[in-house]
């Protein structure tokens, strides 16, 4: 059998605040918070886990992804810590870096790849698990795609501790990029970061920033023996990045201008990552730990869900809490990377508010809610998150309203797609009346209404017409009244 990666104990597991200490056979592995305010959780433990990532979501599903290399796998942990097998690679192979593809209509699609060390190749791999091999590199140790497309719409490949860096197109053929020892790379999130390539190196020991010719300069040092990192958000994450010092043992915070602190301590740190708030931590000798902010108030989400009602989203929460909630915040994402940001207008709901509907959404897309109760000192707790994909919208008209009518009367329609629309009106005779709409309209619903005039703004007799919706080749027919 192969060897789980953070093999969840049967038993719930053990949360504490700033230690957690788990035994296996002869060996035991500790983790200790070097900083308040944060939550440990033990995943449980195994051997052999080198890299952490997060899904993009989409067919890829709510989960964290982890690299076996001991094991030759990549397991899969969903968000209510379940571990499952998902893919497997060849004997020797030691998986230890992984990359999701941009995604639909990029050169390298909608892929997870995989940087097998053992067996200096690149394979990608579908949403069911199924390997394929890609690309030739000497000894990868991680791969990643640019976001920005600054550097070039390639892979991106370090070779473990001798370099180069290469650029890796979608055909699987590699060129190098940049003459820089390095294990492990990930493109900035923005902002005060920037959105260049960074990269851990031994030689530097440390953190070095790689611009776009190739030319490395030093960035954050002091490391033993640097590997995986990653940015976290929130508080009290605050955005910094959280790097594992395997040689040290330790994690540690570093800011934008490469200052740095002990957030941590943990034997063999490999790599962290960020997913659903929680920063993930796994170590070369297989421990596994989720830290999250701790709990600041007394107040409790008895329930929140998210759920698609004609086009929207409706969320509904319940609360019990021993504060006085000052009101609600809903905040949004529109991608498992994205940032949160608040989709109400006018400030806080009230505190009295248990629900309300997002209408300012886009069908075929993906968004994840968290509902936070803000109390009268200003303190936060949030929900668990809800995601909800909106489905395409159906292309059509309903019956208008009233009808008879007189003097005006609704007409809604929905539309698959963005496009060029004309709703017209017809006379019995087949004969065009009036626009009532025209232009280009978003997908979704609509209404127009009609006031039973024509084009020269002349009231129109009573009798049956007929109203027509054009939107690309779809068209829709159908009877109305005017009965004055």
């Amino acid at each position: 059998m192969h060897s789980l990666i953070c093999r969840l104990f049967r038993t719930t597991p053990a949360v504490v605040a700033i230690a957690v200490m788990v035994s296996f056979g002869s060996a035991s592995a500790q983790m200790v918070m070097n900083e308040a305010g944060f939550t440990v959780t033990n995943l449980g433990s195994s051997v052999g886990a080198k890299k952490i990532e997060c899904s993009p979501g989409g067919i890829w599903g709510d989960y964290i992804y982890v690299c076996d290399s001991s094991g030759g796998v990549v397991e899969r942990i969903d968000f209510s810590n379940v571990m499952s097998l998902f893919a497997t690679m060849t004997v020797g192979a030691f998986p230890v870096g992984l990359a999701f593809g941009p995604g639909p209509g990029s050169n390298f699609g909608d892929y997870l790849y995989v940087a097998n060390f053992g067996a200096s190749e690149i394979v990608k791999v579908d949403p069911v698990g199924t390997v394929s091999s890609f690309a030739v590199v000497p000894s990868p140790s991680s791969n990643t795609f640019d976001p920005s497309g600054a550097y070039g719409n390639d892979m991106f490949v370090t070779t473990a501790y001798s370099g180069p860096i290469y650029k890796v197109d979608q055909f699987g053929v590699n060129t190098p990029f940049a003459t820089v020892q390095s294990l492990y790379i990930k493109f900035g999130p923005g902002g005060a970061w920037g959105s260049g390539m960074y990269s851990t190196s031994q030689t530097a020991v440390g953190i070095v920033k790689v611009d776009i010719a190739g030319v490395a300069t030093n960035f954050s040092t002091g490391f033993s023996s640097p590997e995986g990192f990653d940015w976290a958000y929130g508080s009290p994450f605050d955005g910094d990045m959280f790097a594992a010092d395997v040689g040290s043992g330790q994690l540690w915070r570093v800011k934008s201008d490469g200052s740095r602190t002990l957030w941590a301590g943990l034997p063999n740190a490999a790599d962290v990552a960020f997913c659903n708030d929680c920063l993930y931590v796994v170590s070369l000798s297989g421990q596994c730990f989720k830290v999250c902010a701790e709990e600041t108030v007394p107040v409790t989400f008895a329930r929140m869900e998210a759920r698609v009602v004609d086009n929207a989203v409706s969320l509904r929460w319940d609360v019990s809490s021993d504060e006085t909630i000052r009101g609600f915040n809903v905040l949004r994402t529109d991608g498992e990377k994205s940032d949160a940001k608040s989709i109400l207008k006018n400030g806080l709901l009230g505190s009295h508010v248990r629900g309300m509907l997002d209408d300012d959404v886009v069908a075929g897309k993906t968004y994840r809610y968290v509902v936070a109760a803000v109390t009268a000192d200003g303190m936060e707790t949030s929900s668990v998150p809800a995601s909800v994909t909106i489905g395409r919208a159906a292309f059509g008209m309903t019956q208008n309203f009233p009808n008879p009518f007189n003097p005006e009367t609704s007409i809604e329609y929905t539309l698959s797609d963005a496009g060029n629309v004309a709703l017209s009106i017809y006379d019995a005779q087949g004969r065009w009346i009036v626009d009532v709409e025209r232009g280009e309209r978003t997908a979704g619903t609509h209404t127009a209404t009609w006031d039973g005039r024509n084009a020269r703004g002349e009231t129109v007799a009573s009798g049956a017409y007929f109203y027509r919706l054009t939107a690309g080749s779809q068209t829709q027919t159908k009877k109305l009244v005017l009965l004055k």
